[in-house]
């Protein structure tokens, strides 16, 4: 049903998608809205890939490679994400822990290990939390690559973020 509304407009198949996202009890599938995602971003319709991104969020549908792959899409690939990530927010896609860290893991299961350091120094700069996962991802990234230095500078970073949310 989808695929049919797709190929009359794009502008249509959103609405159609939205509008089984309003169901009670309803929820897409991954592949449902990577395939949405797709279709906006192939229509470079960036801020309905807003909406829908967003609405995965709402919606708790886990984001996957394919996922990130065409967010990241729109702005010219994965390795682009670092300067994505403005146009993202213009665009009104949520950046939170979360999201960061979703995009730090798949950086690094990429290779892109210096680009998900990128996006680690602008989640800090947006004054969002690591979590424990972001500091693994990373550790265990640079870890493997024998990086003690910048391992050892992710675990003074996590224990400074844990010592100011303490005294908070």
């Amino acid at each position: 049903m989808l695929r049919s509304a797709a190929a009359a407009h794009p502008v249509e198949a959103l609405e159609l998608f939205r509008s089984i996202a309003r169901q009670p009890r309803v929820v897409h599938t991954t592949a449902s809205c990577n395939y949405m995602l797709e279709l906006m971003r192939a229509h470079g319709r960036v801020g309905d890939v807003a909406q829908v991104f967003d609405l995965m969020q709402r919606q708790i549908v886990k984001a996957n490679v394919g996922t990130f792959t065409t967010i990241f899409g729109v702005q010219g690939g994965l390795r682009s994400a670092p300067v994505a990530l403005p146009v993202m927010k213009e665009a009104g896609i949520v950046l939170n822990a979360y999201t960061y860290t979703g995009l730090i893991y798949f950086l690094v299961k990429c290779g892109c290990e210096r680009e998900a350091m990128e996006v680690y120094g602008a989640m800090a700069a947006d004054g969002v939390v690591p979590t424990v996962r972001t500091y693994s991802v990373l550790m265990l990234a640079f870890g493997k690559r024998r990086d003690v230095e910048t391992v050892v500078g992710l675990l003074g970073d996590m224990e400074a973020s844990w010592s100011e949310a303490k005294c908070v």
